[in-house]
């Protein structure tokens, strides 16, 4: 029976390895982790900035409200006082009782 097989090759698990193998394995999985731990890292700077500056919009938002609600309410004050005013002396100057007055202001 001469058959001429090929000769076994060892599949690559059996092969021995060597100290480059073992050393370029070990720099693999030690920069997998170095860019999973960068993203991680990356990811909690980005939302801290974030956080930061919501709160930071949110606070400015509120101040200018609260601005705004000032100056409206002095400027409203300040437009029925001089109302006010002009109502009065207009009376002194025309020098018409008030009821007359009124109802030609309001004509």
């Amino acid at each position: 029976m001469g058959t001429n097989l090929p000769p076994i090759q060892p599949e690559p698990a059996q092969l021995p390895i060597t100290d480059a193998q073992l050393h370029y394995e070990g720099l693999i999985a030690f920069f997998k982790n170095l860019i999973w731990l960068t993203g991680v890292a990356l990811a909690a700077i980005v939302g801290v900035g974030a956080w930061v500056f919501h709160t930071s919009l949110q606070e400015t938002l509120n101040d200018v409200r609260a601005k705004a609600t000032v100056i409206a309410t002095e400027e409203a004050h300040k437009r029925v006082s001089d109302a006010f005013e002009e109502k009065t002396s207009r009376r002194k100057y025309l020098g018409l009782p008030p009821r007359r007055l009124e109802r030609s202001l309001t004509r």
